[in-house]
Protein backbone atom coordinates (compact mmCIF):
# COMPACT_ATOMS: atom_id res chain seq x y z
CA UNK A 1 0.00 0.00 0.00
CA UNK A 2 1.52 3.36 -1.04
CA UNK A 3 1.61 6.49 1.12
CA UNK A 4 -1.42 8.10 -0.58
CA UNK A 5 -3.59 5.07 0.14
CA UNK A 6 -2.38 4.96 3.74
CA UNK A 7 -3.24 8.62 4.35
CA UNK A 8 -6.64 8.25 2.69
CA UNK A 9 -7.50 5.15 4.71
CA UNK A 10 -6.47 6.78 7.99
CA UNK A 11 -8.31 10.07 7.55
CA UNK A 12 -11.35 8.55 5.87
CA UNK A 13 -11.70 5.49 8.07
CA UNK A 14 -10.13 5.40 11.49
CA UNK A 15 -9.97 9.09 12.35
CA UNK A 16 -13.21 10.21 10.67
CA UNK A 17 -11.43 13.52 10.13
CA UNK A 18 -13.82 16.49 9.81
CA UNK A 19 -11.47 18.39 7.47
CA UNK A 20 -11.36 15.52 5.01
CA UNK A 21 -15.13 15.07 5.27
CA UNK A 22 -15.61 18.78 4.60
CA UNK A 23 -13.48 18.57 1.46
CA UNK A 24 -15.63 15.68 0.30
CA UNK A 25 -18.85 17.63 0.93
CA UNK A 26 -17.47 20.58 -1.04
CA UNK A 27 -16.49 18.19 -3.83
CA UNK A 28 -13.00 19.67 -3.97
CA UNK A 29 -11.81 17.16 -6.56
CA UNK A 30 -14.32 18.52 -9.10
CA UNK A 31 -13.53 22.14 -8.17
CA UNK A 32 -9.81 21.50 -8.64
CA UNK A 33 -10.47 20.04 -12.08
CA UNK A 34 -12.65 23.01 -13.06
CA UNK A 35 -9.86 25.35 -11.91
CA UNK A 36 -7.29 23.60 -14.16
CA UNK A 37 -5.47 21.92 -11.27
CA UNK A 38 -4.41 18.80 -13.14
CA UNK A 39 -1.33 16.57 -13.31
CA UNK A 40 -0.45 13.87 -15.82
CA UNK A 41 1.57 11.77 -13.40
CA UNK A 42 3.00 11.58 -9.89
CA UNK A 43 1.11 12.47 -6.71
CA UNK A 44 -2.41 13.70 -7.39
CA UNK A 45 -3.14 17.42 -7.02
CA UNK A 46 -5.94 16.52 -4.62
CA UNK A 47 -3.51 14.80 -2.26
CA UNK A 48 -1.05 17.72 -2.38
CA UNK A 49 -3.88 20.14 -1.57
CA UNK A 50 -4.87 17.98 1.42
CA UNK A 51 -1.31 18.32 2.70
CA UNK A 52 -1.50 22.11 2.31
CA UNK A 53 -4.78 22.19 4.27
CA UNK A 54 -3.11 20.34 7.11
CA UNK A 55 -0.13 22.70 7.01
CA UNK A 56 -2.59 25.57 7.39
CA UNK A 57 -4.42 23.92 10.30
CA UNK A 58 -1.14 23.01 12.01
CA UNK A 59 0.36 26.43 11.22
CA UNK A 60 3.41 24.83 9.63
CA UNK A 61 5.57 26.00 6.74
CA UNK A 62 6.51 23.58 3.96
CA UNK A 63 10.03 23.08 5.33
CA UNK A 64 8.83 22.44 8.90
CA UNK A 65 6.05 20.12 7.78
CA UNK A 66 8.47 18.14 5.61
CA UNK A 67 11.03 17.82 8.39
CA UNK A 68 8.57 16.85 11.11
CA UNK A 69 6.25 14.51 9.21
CA UNK A 70 7.28 11.04 8.09
CA UNK A 71 4.37 11.00 5.64
CA UNK A 72 5.18 14.28 3.91
CA UNK A 73 5.95 14.49 0.21
CA UNK A 74 9.16 15.86 -1.24
CA UNK A 75 9.41 19.64 -0.97
CA UNK A 76 9.60 19.99 -4.75
CA UNK A 77 6.09 18.54 -5.06
CA UNK A 78 4.66 21.35 -2.94
CA UNK A 79 6.67 24.10 -4.63
CA UNK A 80 5.78 22.89 -8.13
CA UNK A 81 2.08 23.19 -7.32
CA UNK A 82 2.54 26.73 -6.00
CA UNK A 83 4.62 27.86 -8.98
CA UNK A 84 2.43 26.42 -11.76
CA UNK A 85 1.34 29.43 -13.83
CA UNK A 86 -1.68 27.67 -15.38
CA UNK A 87 -3.55 26.86 -12.20
CA UNK A 88 -6.50 29.20 -11.70
CA UNK A 89 -6.31 30.09 -8.00
CA UNK A 90 -9.05 32.71 -8.28
CA UNK A 91 -11.50 30.17 -9.66
CA UNK A 92 -10.53 27.66 -6.97
CA UNK A 93 -11.32 30.24 -4.29
CA UNK A 94 -14.51 31.41 -5.99
CA UNK A 95 -16.00 27.95 -6.60
CA UNK A 96 -15.11 26.77 -3.09
CA UNK A 97 -16.71 29.82 -1.51
CA UNK A 98 -19.83 29.51 -3.67
CA UNK A 99 -20.22 25.91 -2.56
CA UNK A 100 -19.90 26.91 1.11
CA UNK A 101 -22.43 29.76 0.65
CA UNK A 102 -24.97 27.37 -0.88
CA UNK A 103 -24.67 25.19 2.21
CA UNK A 104 -24.89 28.22 4.51
CA UNK A 105 -28.07 29.49 2.84
CA UNK A 106 -29.89 26.37 4.03
CA UNK A 107 -29.41 27.36 7.67
CA UNK A 108 -29.03 31.11 7.28
CA UNK A 109 -31.52 33.47 8.93
CA UNK A 110 -33.60 35.01 6.14
CA UNK A 111 -33.57 38.31 8.00
CA UNK A 112 -29.77 38.40 8.22
CA UNK A 113 -28.10 41.38 6.56
CA UNK A 114 -25.57 40.20 4.03
CA UNK A 115 -22.71 42.45 3.03
CA UNK A 116 -19.73 42.50 0.71
CA UNK A 117 -16.63 44.13 2.16
CA UNK A 118 -13.70 45.61 0.24
CA UNK A 119 -10.66 45.26 2.48
CA UNK A 120 -7.49 47.17 1.68
CA UNK A 121 -4.42 45.81 3.50
CA UNK A 122 -0.79 46.91 3.33
CA UNK A 123 1.89 44.46 4.47
CA UNK A 124 5.22 46.14 5.14
CA UNK A 125 8.26 44.80 3.26
CA UNK A 126 11.79 46.09 3.79
CA UNK A 127 13.47 44.40 0.80
CA UNK A 128 14.35 46.68 -2.12
CA UNK A 129 13.62 44.27 -4.94
CA UNK A 130 10.53 42.35 -3.80
CA UNK A 131 8.29 41.71 -6.79
CA UNK A 132 4.81 43.18 -6.30
CA UNK A 133 5.96 45.64 -3.63
CA UNK A 134 5.67 49.43 -3.93
CA UNK A 135 6.87 52.53 -2.13
CA UNK A 136 4.72 55.27 -0.59
CA UNK A 137 1.81 53.02 0.43
CA UNK A 138 -0.32 54.44 3.22
CA UNK A 139 -0.45 52.15 6.24
CA UNK A 140 -3.36 52.66 8.64
CA UNK A 141 -1.44 50.66 11.20
CA UNK A 142 1.73 52.76 10.97
CA UNK A 143 -0.15 56.01 10.19
CA UNK A 144 2.44 56.83 7.52
CA UNK A 145 3.58 55.78 4.07
CA UNK A 146 5.72 52.65 3.93
CA UNK A 147 7.21 50.18 1.46
CA UNK A 148 5.13 47.05 1.16
CA UNK A 149 2.58 44.99 -0.71
CA UNK A 150 -0.97 46.31 -1.12
CA UNK A 151 -3.58 43.53 -1.15
CA UNK A 152 -7.18 44.34 -2.09
CA UNK A 153 -9.66 41.65 -1.10
CA UNK A 154 -13.41 41.10 -1.37
CA UNK A 155 -15.16 39.39 1.54
CA UNK A 156 -18.69 38.22 2.32
CA UNK A 157 -20.32 38.41 5.74
CA UNK A 158 -23.76 37.70 7.18
CA UNK A 159 -22.85 38.71 10.74
CA UNK A 160 -21.84 35.17 11.69
CA UNK A 161 -19.74 33.89 8.78
CA UNK A 162 -16.94 35.74 7.00
CA UNK A 163 -15.59 34.33 3.73
CA UNK A 164 -13.04 35.66 1.26
CA UNK A 165 -14.33 35.80 -2.31
CA UNK A 166 -11.43 37.34 -4.22
CA UNK A 167 -8.09 39.11 -3.79
CA UNK A 168 -5.50 40.95 -5.86
CA UNK A 169 -2.17 42.71 -5.35
CA UNK A 170 -2.32 46.37 -6.39
CA UNK A 171 0.85 48.15 -7.44
CA UNK A 172 1.42 51.84 -8.12
CA UNK A 173 3.84 53.99 -10.10
CA UNK A 174 6.39 53.48 -7.32
CA UNK A 175 6.60 49.70 -7.83
CA UNK A 176 10.01 48.39 -6.77
CA UNK A 177 10.27 45.94 -9.69
CA UNK A 178 8.71 46.62 -13.09
CA UNK A 179 6.46 43.87 -14.41
CA UNK A 180 8.78 43.15 -17.35
CA UNK A 181 11.68 42.62 -14.93
CA UNK A 182 10.06 39.86 -12.83
CA UNK A 183 12.51 36.97 -12.52
CA UNK A 184 9.97 34.21 -13.21
CA UNK A 185 8.95 34.49 -16.88
CA UNK A 186 5.47 33.08 -17.57
CA UNK A 187 3.52 32.44 -20.77
CA UNK A 188 1.41 35.44 -21.79
CA UNK A 189 -1.61 33.09 -22.11
CA UNK A 190 -1.32 31.76 -18.56
CA UNK A 191 -3.42 32.71 -15.56
CA UNK A 192 -0.30 33.98 -13.80
CA UNK A 193 0.37 36.51 -16.59
CA UNK A 194 -3.26 37.69 -16.52
CA UNK A 195 -3.06 38.22 -12.76
CA UNK A 196 0.18 40.17 -13.15
CA UNK A 197 -1.42 42.58 -15.63
CA UNK A 198 -4.36 43.11 -13.26
CA UNK A 199 -2.01 44.51 -10.60
CA UNK A 200 -1.48 47.60 -12.78
CA UNK A 201 -5.15 48.60 -13.07
CA UNK A 202 -5.37 50.60 -9.85
CA UNK A 203 -7.31 49.81 -6.67
CA UNK A 204 -10.67 51.19 -7.82
CA UNK A 205 -10.76 49.17 -11.04
CA UNK A 206 -9.52 46.06 -9.21
CA UNK A 207 -12.29 46.43 -6.62
CA UNK A 208 -14.97 47.05 -9.26
CA UNK A 209 -13.89 43.96 -11.22
CA UNK A 210 -14.02 41.84 -8.05
CA UNK A 211 -17.53 42.95 -7.15
CA UNK A 212 -18.75 42.38 -10.72
CA UNK A 213 -17.38 38.83 -10.71
CA UNK A 214 -19.08 38.12 -7.39
CA UNK A 215 -22.45 39.52 -8.50
CA UNK A 216 -22.27 37.71 -11.86
CA UNK A 217 -21.55 34.42 -10.05
CA UNK A 218 -24.88 34.74 -8.23
CA UNK A 219 -23.74 36.04 -4.85
CA UNK A 220 -26.32 38.36 -3.29
CA UNK A 221 -25.62 41.08 -0.73
CA UNK A 222 -27.67 43.93 0.71
CA UNK A 223 -24.78 46.37 1.04
CA UNK A 224 -21.16 46.96 0.05
CA UNK A 225 -18.86 48.23 2.81
CA UNK A 226 -15.76 50.21 1.76
CA UNK A 227 -13.41 52.68 3.43
CA UNK A 228 -13.22 56.37 2.53
CA UNK A 229 -10.59 55.83 -0.19
CA UNK A 230 -13.29 54.26 -2.40
CA UNK A 231 -15.96 56.87 -1.61
CA UNK A 232 -15.84 58.47 -5.03
CA UNK A 233 -19.02 59.34 -7.00
CA UNK A 234 -17.97 57.23 -10.00
CA UNK A 235 -17.28 54.16 -7.83
CA UNK A 236 -20.54 54.49 -5.89
CA UNK A 237 -22.52 55.01 -9.10
CA UNK A 238 -21.08 51.82 -10.62
CA UNK A 239 -21.89 49.82 -7.49
CA UNK A 240 -25.46 51.19 -7.45
CA UNK A 241 -25.88 50.04 -11.06
CA UNK A 242 -24.97 46.53 -9.88
CA UNK A 243 -27.78 46.75 -7.31
CA UNK A 244 -25.53 47.37 -4.30
CA UNK A 245 -26.02 50.13 -1.75
CA UNK A 246 -22.67 51.48 -0.58
CA UNK A 247 -21.86 52.19 3.06
CA UNK A 248 -18.75 54.32 3.47
CA UNK A 249 -17.24 57.28 5.26
CA UNK A 250 -17.16 60.22 2.86
CA UNK A 251 -13.63 61.29 1.98
CA UNK A 252 -12.74 64.73 3.35
CA UNK A 253 -11.43 65.95 0.01
CA UNK A 254 -12.99 68.90 -1.83
CA UNK A 255 -11.56 67.62 -5.12
CA UNK A 256 -13.82 64.59 -4.79
CA UNK A 257 -16.79 65.96 -2.85
CA UNK A 258 -17.70 69.62 -3.17
CA UNK A 259 -20.77 70.98 -1.39
CA UNK A 260 -22.67 74.10 -2.46
CA UNK A 261 -22.72 77.39 -0.59
CA UNK A 262 -20.87 78.06 2.64
CA UNK A 263 -20.77 74.37 3.48
CA UNK A 264 -18.45 73.62 0.56
CA UNK A 265 -16.27 71.15 2.46
CA UNK A 266 -17.02 68.16 4.68
CA UNK A 267 -15.51 69.85 7.72
CA UNK A 268 -17.68 72.94 7.33
CA UNK A 269 -20.77 70.83 6.76
CA UNK A 270 -20.00 68.89 9.96
CA UNK A 271 -19.36 72.05 12.03
CA UNK A 272 -22.48 73.81 10.78
CA UNK A 273 -24.65 70.83 11.66
CA UNK A 274 -23.57 70.77 15.32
Amino acid sequence: MNIQEKITNIINGKLKNPIFKTMQVLNIKTILSQSKFTKKDGVSVYMVVIHFVYMLVMNKKISTFSNQSDDSLKKDVYYRLLSNSNYNWRKLLSLSTLKILKLLHKVQDKKAVRVLIIDDTVEGKVGKDIEGSSDYLWSNKEKRTIRGINVVSLNYSDGFSNLMLDFEIATNKYARVALENFTNIVDYRSNAHIRRLETLKGKSQIAIAMVKRAVNSGIYADYLLVDSWYSKPSFIKEMNELGLKVITRVANNNKIWNFLGDRNTLNRTSKNSI
